[in-house]
């Protein structure tokens, strides 16, 4: 969750930078895309990143968990093409997404989600407007509660049908 909130946090600030300085960001990315040795550091620094956020959102899902992990994929992906492509294939690229209209669609998006991750009711496990959480705070649909402290595998509880089955709630309770 904490790497969701990042995620948020950081996605507002780009958003906003991206709206209304769009047009000195504009000639900085056709510039990195001309510079082997930036491009290099991007490619590494988003492989990196995308892997951490994989890692940590492994499952492609429609839930916020979801949408994170297709960012981490396409951050992988954009990193991989950087250092695997040729540079002119590699401007190109950069040419046809450096536009007005990207900043502006790719920046509003951005503030968005963030903003949305950032609201204190943000259910970030489920975009099911349905979906409430049970005592413990989980969603009721995707609650999932280890089967024991260390164990590997877990066990999927529905809150909603089978009862709060959270650790921290039972301990509360008693």
């Amino acid at each position: 969750m904490l790497l969701a909130q990042l995620l948020g946090l950081y996605f507002i600030i780009v958003g906003v930078i991206a709206l209304y300085r769009r047009k000195s960001l504009m000639p900085a990315l056709a510039q990195l895309a001309a510079n082997r040795a930036l491009l290099l550091v991007l490619a590494l620094s988003e492989i990196l990143a995308g892997l951490a956020v994989i890692l940590t959102y492994p499952e492609i899902a429609p839930t916020w968990e979801g949408v994170l992990a297709v960012i981490g994929w396409v951050l992988v992906i954009e990193g991989v093409l950087y250092l695997a492509l040729p540079a002119k294939i590699v401007q190109r690229f950069v040419r046809k997404f450096n536009n007005d209209t990207w900043y502006g669609t790719g920046g509003a998006i951005a503030v968005l989600l963030g903003a949305i991750s950032q609201l204190p009711d943000s259910d970030l496990y489920s975009m099911n407007p349905d979906a409430k959480p049970c005592e413990c705070g989980h969603d009721k649909e995707s609650h999932v509660v280890p089967m024991q402290e260390g164990a590997v595998s877990v066990e999927a509880k529905n809150c909603a049908t089978d009862g709060c089955a959270c650790p921290a709630f039972a301990e509360k309770e008693a």
